[in-house]
């Protein structure tokens, strides 16, 4: 048999993409407004990313939280994931969007209590702390509707 075999007519064609991962980096994020001292049950922060979330750099997912020094959760915690806008502001203060204090705060009152900045490390379920601020917890009342 004569002729052209499948050898002598493809031709393999072997094309490598290695992209690199040494200058891609995670934005930062810096607490730029946080009270010094929480006297209601509810708390408004302003974060704050050095840039936007673009090509080669980013978004951080973080869990914002209140927690007492021995771990305690206070509050709701809530996902923020930044965008391409440089500045994120949480503002909690409003109903849709209230970050409340739990009924569990009020064993902290007049205690230093932690705001906490988390992120889970890629590929596990584990959390760490990214940023922590501690905040004077001093709620004068108590509230109305509390249980006895």
């Amino acid at each position: 048999m004569v002729g052209i075999s499948l050898q002598e007519v493809v031709v393999p064609v072997v094309r490598i993409h290695k992209a690199r991962t040494d200058d891609v980096e995670l934005v930062e994020v810096e607490l730029l407004q946080v009270p010094a001292r929480i006297t209601t049950g509810q708390v408004s922060i302003s974060l704050f990313q050095d840039r936007p979330a673009i090509d080669k750099v980013l978004p951080r997912t973080l869990r914002v939280g209140l927690f007492a020094k021995d771990g305690t959760v206070l509050s709701e915690i809530k996902t923020l994931k930044p965008s391409t806008r440089r500045k994120r502001k949480l503002a909690f203060a409003k109903p849709a969007s209230c970050f409340v204090l739990s009924h569990a705060a009020d064993a902290f009152n007049n205690q230093e209590v932690d705001l906490r900045l988390q992120e889970t490390v890629q590929g596990t379920t584990q959390l760490v702390t990214y940023k922590v601020q501690s905040i004077n917890f001093h709620k004068p009342f108590a509230s109305d509707f509390d249980e006895f």
